[in-house]
């Protein structure tokens, strides 16, 4: 029987982020099989547009 143990830790935000975005812009610039095109330049896209519309908040 296999049994998934989910064991919640906490890390800081920046840290997740930044751990995202480098692996979203890694798969892009390297056309990983994971990445699907399209998708992967939109999730980066809507970061890079997300940090520059946080300015006028």
């Amino acid at each position: 029987m296999l049994a998934f143990f989910i064991i919640p830790i906490r890390l800081p935000a920046l840290m997740v982020i930044g751990t995202f975005f480098a692996q979203d812009l890694l798969w892009g610039l390297t056309d990983a099989p994971a990445a699907l095109g399209t998708a992967v330049w939109a999730h980066i896209g809507g970061f890079v547009a997300g940090a520059m519309l946080i300015i006028f908040m």
